[in-house]
């Protein structure tokens, strides 16, 4: 993928490659705001490094090929070990940073979410930030640069890679040959998450998306509802606690893009906003069962569950909740 090859973000694409054939690009970089930042962040990568073109990247030449594979050695993530980014991966930057590339011509930092730098971490930052070397950059990476501390974002060039519209997002993913209905439901799932969406394996999600319809039929129908409770249960606590929040939130997304269809066929002759096109036919059977009224308070309420779950609310009590807005229609739950 190359510059062209990312959604949106027209005039800091501009930019990035006139500093690049001017050979003018700063050292320090920052991009921050939507995930497209990590795709302009590998994109910057490649054409600092690629071997034919010169504000851009071919993806043909073997620095290209490594980098799109993540396994070139010149181009180095930071990520955070637990909460923060730690003094310890700091200094491993700073002793390497002044070694000259071993195959690219730049060897390149990218810190993801460098809202979790420590202190430690930001003071020792600034000491390679204020005295680069003339073949290291650094590109951060934050979705909320309030947290960096002010000295390390005066000494970056930022650049805020807005969030793409709906009809960027879906024209991308089109070209990346994904089905209409399958890319108007991981633009729902994911909110135009684009990266997120690119690294989900769609052939698990579908069959997650199958057993989610499952359980919602065995709440309503108010069949096999243990052995559903058990199979959602299953799904959401084999992952690591944090891997564990962002499943369930998914699958909450799910149930609640189904009602949402529900609501369209009984208010539509159209299927046209329909997500869940390949369930039209269970959702006509379901939507027997089930009155707009009732739909809409069960969305606000998976709404508050899925913000409750960003909070750290406790999953079993999340879990419970749930369970309880099928089986005993209660108005409070987290």
């Amino acid at each position: 993928m190359g510059f062209n090859e990312i959604p949106g973000n027209e005039i800091i694409k501009k930019i990035l490659r006139n500093s690049l054939r001017e050979e003018r690009l700063p050292h320090s970089i920052m991009f921050y705001g939507s995930s497209v930042r990590n795709l302009v962040a590998k994109v910057l990568s490649k054409a600092l490094n690629c071997e034919v073109q010169g504000d851009d990247s071919c993806e043909n030449c073997r620095n290209c090929r490594l980098i799109e594979k993540d396994v070139h050695p010149d181009i180095i993530t930071l990520k955070p070990e637990g909460t923060f980014i730690k003094i310890d991966q700091i200094r491993f930057l700073i002793e390497i940073s002044y070694l000259k590339p071993m195959i690219g011509r730049q060897r390149v930092f990218i810190i993801s979410n460098a809202e979790n730098l420590n202190e430690e971490s930001s003071n020792a930052l600034l000491k390679v930030l204020e005295e680069p070397s003339s073949f290291t950059k650094i590109i951060l990476l934050s979705e909320n640069p309030v947290s960096v501390i002010p000295t390390i974002q005066s000494r970056c060039f930022k650049f805020f890679i807005s969030k793409l519209k709906k009809e960027e997002w879906l024209k991308f993913m089109k070209v990346k040959n994904y089905s209409e209905d399958e890319t108007k439901l991981l633009y729902q799932i994911f909110e135009g998450d684009i990266e997120e969406a690119l690294n989900v394996d769609l052939g698990f999600f579908k069959e997650r998306r199958n057993k989610v319809f499952e359980i919602i039929k065995s709440m309503i129908y108010k069949e096999n509802i243990i052995e559903y409770i058990n199979e959602m249960n299953n799904m959401i606590v084999k992952n690591k606690k944090s891997e564990s929040r962002e499943e369930f939130k998914d699958l909450l997304k799910i149930v609640s893009i189904f009602f949402r269809d529900i609501i369209y066929l009984n208010d539509s002759k159209s299927d046209d906003l329909l997500i869940n096109n390949d369930f039209k036919n269970e959702l006509l059977d379901l939507k027997v069962k089930l009155k707009n009224k009732n739909l809409f308070d069960y969305i606000d309420r998976i709404e508050e569950m899925i913000s409750a779950i960003s909070k750290n609310v406790n999953l079993d009590l999340a879990l419970n909740s749930f369970i309880g807005m099928f089986l005993e229609g209660e108005k409070e739950y987290v």
